[in-house]
C-alpha cells in the first residue's frame, strides 16, 4: 500500500468513527465463534438472546453495543 493509499484508509477509519453501529447479518464461524466487520468474536464477546442456540453455519444478527461488547439478536432463514 502506497503513502496515497494509507492516507485515504485514515480518512475513511477516522470518518466512520462517529457513525453509529448497524446491525450486520454474518455466518457463525462455529457454535461460538462468528465475525463482525473482520473482528473474529467468541463467547465472551457477545451477549446471546435467551433460547437461542448456534451451530456452524447459522446466519445470525449480530449488533455493537460498544467497543467491546455485542449482542446477537437471533438467527435468520
Amino acid at each position: 500500500m502506497n503513502r496515497k493509499e494509507k492516507f485515504v484508509e485514515m480518512i475513511r477509519t477516522q470518518g466512520s468513527r462517529g457513525n453509529p453501529p448497524t446491525i450486520r447479518l454474518t455466518e457463525m464461524l462455529t457454535a461460538t465463534d462468528c465475525e463482525y466487520e473482520g473482528l473474529r468474536l467468541n463467547k465472551g464477546d457477545y451477549l446471546l438472546m435467551e433460547g437461542v442456540e448456534l451451530k456452524k453455519g447459522d446466519q445470525v444478527l449480530i449488533y455493537k453495543l460498544d467497543d467491546a461488547q455485542f449482542v446477537i439478536l437471533g438467527k435468520v432463514g
